[in-house]
């Protein structure tokens, strides 16, 4: 079965908001009850630059990761950057630009979990060749974190993508805002 992966162009929140509630509940008509659907969601910025898409089909969860204004907009680092950080970045850049602008990876069910707070993980220690990079490991986690400012309460859902090169590990962290950017089911 072919997945369903629809971020291209949307162009308002609302849009976006309705697009993604439509592949899910496709998903779900799909797979049956919910109870066959332990990791599903899709997110995407209003304006889209990075997408993801984390949907179970059968005994496999599958995962798509959309960049969608090419390798030079696509995230390869999370926190404090310093100058001392810059070429180590470059290197980190150009081994994640190897793995192309449309990821598409599998886990199997059971190397994955839905935590209780919410969060998710997923993890396979295959070597894999993702686009043109050979990784002997790779994986993602999600979480929630809430900031308060000037008396709001934002909510942000974060997906970090991991991927072992040889012996070193590199992660990428997107940040999305709640509830408009992500769809659960």
């Amino acid at each position: 079965m072919k997945a369903i992966f629809i971020f291209l162009l949307l162009t308002s929140q609302s849009f976006a908001a309705n697009q993604l509630e439509l592949v899910l509940n496709r998903i779900q008509e799909k797979a049956g009850s919910s109870n066959e659907i332990p990791i599903n969601f899709v997110c995407s910025t209003e304006h889209p630059t990075t997408s993801i898409s984390v949907e179970t089909i059968q005994k496999n969860v599958i995962l798509r990761i959309l960049h969608h204004n090419g390798l030079k907009f696509a995230p390869i680092h999370s926190g404090v950057i310093t100058l001392h950080d810059i070429p180590y970045l470059e290197k980190k850049g150009g081994l994640f630009a190897q793995m192309g602008e449309h990821i598409v990876l599998e886990f199997d069910l059971n190397r994955c979990k839905k935590h209780q707070t919410g969060n998710y993980s997923c993890y396979n220690s295959n070597s894999n060749t993702i686009g043109a990079l050979d990784v002997s490991s790779f994986g993602f986690q999600t979480y929630k974190t809430t900031s308060e400012l000037y008396g709001m309460s934002l909510e942000n859902f974060s997906f970090r993508f991991n991927v072992t090169v040889g012996n070193r590990g590199m992660n990428s962290t997107m940040e999305y805002f709640l509830p408009n950017d992500c769809i659960f089911r």
